[in-house]
């Protein structure tokens, strides 16, 4: 089945329609949620993004330090980790488009990272077109229910477009420059990983790259990115890895040495702790170069 419908935390039924075809990162999911007038969802947080666009009703989002109230066509966005609680408001239904991604990373979309790639935001509104929105709600729909080749394609072009338009609708809002000196410095140091992934890159020569003690940009780098620098780095390399592994014909050993990795053993060691499964595993099971 291409959709499904279930239940949530508080036991009153949800209509909802989620695309289950497979998704391009740094999207994670998508889909249309009817939650009934009565609703009010549980204190919970999301390791990812999370975005969520009002197609009809009145929405509201709570949590310690500011409340956030939807209305037809608004959309809010939710950084990851940050506690709150939903609930529907005036006693009325509401139709949301909901969407969860990973940090979109700065070598992809550059400016869009300052708004969709940092975790120490916080929450974001802002307003979008009603056409936009429910030409969105009629695509999500038809792919889900159509289930055919390309449709995570064609939602994936849709969702970045929404994105974009986002992004220029809050950074207006706000009467902000897009750049701090932290993003300076993170995208600095981006460019710098793009740059040198195949060598060994080491704590010191990235904070040198950008000016810094190691401390003071070790402190920087996870505040804005949820990560310490050298985890960080291992994410970075590793999802080289598998996009080499899919893509290309390239053996397990010569993606290890590709990517500066000091031995084999240790690629597939930390290869396996983050996906579950070894390297070899990984290529049979998804490979698309065979």
């Amino acid at each position: 089945m291409p959709y499904t419908s279930f239940f949530n935390s508080t036991a009153k039924k949800n209509n909802t329609i989620y695309f289950t075809g497979k998704l391009p990162p740094p999207l994670k999911a998508i889909s249309l949620i009817e939650y009934p007038a009565e609703y009010k969802g549980n204190i919970h947080s999301h390791e990812s993004f999370q975005i969520i666009m009002i197609i009809s009703g009145m929405f509201l989002i709570e949590n310690k330090s500011e409340n956030i109230k939807l209305q037809p066509n608004e959309t809010a966005l939710i950084p990851p980790g940050r506690i709150h609680q939903c609930r529907c408001t005036e006693n009325r239904p509401v139709r949301i488009i909901q969407i969860l991604h990973e940090p979109l990373p700065f070598q992809q979309y550059e400016d869009l990272f300052c708004l969709f790639g940092k975790i120490n935001l916080n929450f974001q509104k802002a307003a979008l077109d009603k056409k936009l929105l429910n030409n969105l709600e009629n695509i999500i729909s038809a792919e889900c229910h159509n289930n055919q080749p390309g449709g995570s394609i064609i939602i994936f072009g849709q969702v970045m477009m929404i994105f974009g338009l986002l992004f220029r609708q809050i950074m207006k809002n706000q009467n902000a420059h897009i750049f701090s000196r932290a993003d300076i410095i993170i995208n600095k140091t981006m460019a710098y990983m793009e740059d040198h992934y195949q060598e060994k890159i080491n704590l010191k020569t990235l904070a040198a790259n950008v000016g810094l003690k190691e401390c003071r940009f070790s402190e920087i780098f996870k505040q804005y990115t949820g990560y310490a620098p050298m985890h960080y780095v291992i994410n970075y390399k590793l999802n080289k890895a598998k996009l080499l592994l899919l893509y290309s014909k390239m053996s397990i050993t010569a993606v290890s040495e590709y990517l500066g990795f000091d031995t084999l053993h240790y690629f597939s060691r930390i290869f396996k702790k983050q996906q579950g499964i070894s390297p070899a595993q990984f290529a049979k099971k998804n490979q698309i170069i065979k």
